[in-house]
Order: C-alpha cells, then sequence, then structure tokens
C-alpha cells in the first residue's frame, strides 16, 4: 500500500469513526476536566483521576449536562464507572485483542460540546505507569495519536471503532500513554458496573 493510499484510507475511516462515535463520547466534571466514554446503558467509563467527589456532572453531544454518580471505583487501575443517563445513545464496543507495536489508533476526547478524534501508531508497549494511588501500572502502550488537554479518559480505538484502551497520561506533545482494555480489564469494567462478565456473556 502507498503512503498515499494509507493516509486516504485513514482519512476515510477518520470521518467514519467521528460520525459513529462522536454521541458515545462525553466530557467530564466543569469546565472538562477529563473524558469518559459510553460502555453501557447509563454507564460512563473514565479516569478515577478525574473525580473529586461521589458525583460529577457528565456532558453529551446534544447539549444535555447531567450529574452522574459513581457506583465503581478502582484507583489501583485509575478507573471509575459513573451512573448517568445515557438516553439512547449506542454503546461502544470492545475490541478482542490490543494493539501492537505499529498498529493505527484513534484517540477521542470531548471538550463541552466540542468532540476530537486523531489519529497516530502505537510506539511501545509494556510501559508502566502511576495510578492515583501511587502504585505501579504495568502494560500499558505508548501512541502518537495528539492529545489535547481533557482527553485522559477518552477511549483510543482501532480501525474498526472498538476500544483498545483508555488514554490515562500525556506524556508530551508527542507520546500518550493508554491502560489497555485486556480480557482482565473489562472484567474489572463489568465489575464495577455493577454487570458481571458471565451475565454479559449471556447476553450475546
Amino acid at each position: 500500500m502507498s503512503a498515499a493510499t494509507l493516509f486516504t484510507a485513514i482519512a476515510e475511516t477518520s470521518a467514519s469513526l467521528s460520525e459513529r462515535l462522536a454521541p458515545t463520547v462525553v466530557a467530564i466534571g466543569k469546565g472538562g476536566r477529563g473524558s469518559g466514554i459510553i460502555i453501557d446503558t447509563n454507564r460512563v467509563l473514565t479516569n478515577a483521576h478525574h473525580l473529586k467527589d461521589n458525583t460529577t456532572s457528565v456532558h453529551f453531544a446534544d447539549g444535555r449536562s447531567v450529574q452522574g454518580r459513581v457506583i465503581g471505583l478502582d484507583p489501583t487501575l485509575d478507573i471509575a464507572v459513573l451512573e448517568v443517563d445515557t438516553a439512547n445513545i449506542a454503546a461502544s464496543i470492545w475490541a478482542e485483542v490490543g494493539p501492537g507495536i505499529g498498529a493505527v489508533v484513534f484517540a477521542a476526547s470531548r471538550a463541552g460540546a466540542q468532540f476530537s478524534l486523531s489519529h497516530g501508531f502505537v510506539s511501545a508497549i509494556d510501559r508502566t505507569f502511576h495510578s492515583p494511588m501511587n502504585q505501579p501500572i504495568t502494560g500499558a502502550f505508548e501512541h502518537t495519536a495528539p492529545l489535547r488537554q481533557g482527553s485522559s479518559g477518552g477511549p483510543v480505538l482501532d480501525l474498526e471503532g472498538r476500544i483498545v484502551g483508555l488514554n490515562v497520561i500525556r506524556e508530551s506533545d508527542s507520546f500518550a500513554l493508554a491502560l489497555p482494555t485486556s480480557v482482565a480489564t473489562r472484567r474489572r469494567i463489568a465489575e464495577l458496573s455493577g454487570v458481571t462478565a458471565e451475565a454479559k456473556e449471556s447476553e450475546k
């Protein structure tokens, strides 16, 4: 595939993903201090470090601003699940396999009404970062999709628009770290959401 063909494909995929994913990505907190992603009916996933107490405002693409309630929190993984009225917005889906070095990824975020989608490549895997509890979290991947302020907590997606990670840290203007949504992490998110992994499997 030529470079021109590759970038044309990325541009077309970006346009398609933006239209499909924009409603599922939310802004978290006053002033949009972070982002989040709808993962189930009335369930939003974000970073734990965005929370100041047991409630926080969630801002949707349609202009709604709704108070969300923390129902699941795991500071050791820097993840939190909020219960909030997601109306009829369809949830995003998970990728079964995480990205390898060189994979094309897309990073989505929302600052108030403004949705943002950038693309880049996975530049490293098995990175380590520290949780809000100052505990090391291993297995993160590094990517080059540009992130603006307030992007952490937003999803990292593959070419099919499936969630492969959750942005955690913007290391510089060029690199960011994301928590991969591995089987173990998805199971933990399901527990925090009040839905067991077995129950989700039975729905398929």
